[in-house]
């Protein structure tokens, strides 16, 4: 503190800053444009040269304020990439827990989701769906998932992973893409026309069922892996067509 006896100890300063020069650090700072720190309030280095070379979150709540509302949302992959810090500086998203979160980060959003508890909680057979995860409550998971960096590319297919990330379905429809047809909007079920929970309203919210004819006649694109596929997901063959489909 500005009582320390070697704050006049040129090696002493140069590891530590002292509150008593806060004048001078806070002209340093109003004069000179500062790079915001990647750790931001998490921030350990208190040294006066980083203090005065980077910003912390909590130094500035002005740029908290002028936070433009990100157009991929959820599905927004730089938010969870190593650039994001940079970028959540910028845009606020949506917060995966929404209503439910417990430890609020002023980049994200918490508006409510107007939805009712899944009666299988996490029992659910579909925790791996991404639309259904957004549309029913579980305890103690979150709404939406991570969007994965491979996105449709990803290989992984344990439920594990499944159940952590998405995979580029749109939970939410984005301004940076066309709208489509409500149909359109919903995951296509693999059982098709034969599906044996058609009438079920609950599940028709979630899966459009098309016919033999429209699939074949559907604009599905050509999967790389061809037969040799092992993604049963319902979105991945809804996507993409297979030799042998």
């Amino acid at each position: 503190k500005s009582q320390c006896r070697l704050r006049t100890d040129r090696s002493h300063c140069d590891r530590f800053y002292h509150p008593g020069d806060q004048q001078h650090e806070n002209h340093q700072q109003e004069s000179v444009p500062r790079t915001p720190c990647e750790w931001g309030s998490d921030c350990n280095d208190h040294r006066h040269e980083h203090r005065a070379k980077f910003s912390h979150s909590h130094d500035d709540k002005q740029s908290d304020q002028k936070r433009k509302r990100c157009s991929y949302g959820v599905n927004c992959l730089k938010q969870f990439s190593d650039k994001g810090h940079h970028h959540n500086l910028k845009y606020s998203h949506p917060c995966r827990f929404a209503e439910l979160c417990e430890h609020p980060e002023e980049h994200l959003t918490h508006k409510p989701q107007q939805v009712s508890n899944c009666k299988y909680d996490k029992s659910c057979r579909h925790l791996d769906d991404p639309m259904h995860r957004s549309k029913y409550r579980h305890t103690d998971l979150p709404y939406f998932l991570i969007p994965c960096q491979n996105q449709d590319k990803c290989h992984d297919t344990s439920k594990e992973h499944r159940s952590k990330y998405s995979h580029g379905e749109e939970v939410f429809e984005t301004n940076a893409r066309t709208k489509d047809s409500n149909r359109d909007r919903l995951t296509q079920c693999e059982w098709g026309s034969q599906c044996r929970h058609i009438t079920d309203a609950d599940h028709c919210r979630m899966y459009s069922h098309l016919s033999d004819n429209q699939h074949r006649n559907g604009r599905l694109i050509h999967c790389q892996w061809k037969e040799k596929c092992h993604d049963l997901s319902s979105y991945h063959r809804a996507k993409y067509s297979h030799p042998s489909t």
